[in-house]
């Protein structure tokens, strides 16, 4: 992933009260180039793609709330 771009992510860990708690995690890369589905491994398929699939916005996030 690294090759494609820079990232951004955000980690925060909190406890609220005594024997909780919990983190927030958010993730998101910025793709520098289109991708190419003639020359990329995977389902795409050349013929069938939209043009707003070769630049996708890549994000995760994750919430994570437990007693301890």
């Amino acid at each position: 992933m690294g090759r494609r771009g820079p990232g951004l992510r955000l980690d925060y860990q909190y406890a609220l009260t005594k024997g909780m708690r919990g983190e927030i995690k958010y993730q998101e890369f910025f793709e520098r180039d289109a991708r190419d589905p003639e020359n990329e491994s995977g389902n795409l398929n050349a013929e069938e793609i939209d043009s707003s699939e070769l630049n996708p916005k890549r994000f995760k996030f994750e919430f994570n709330h437990n007693p301890q």
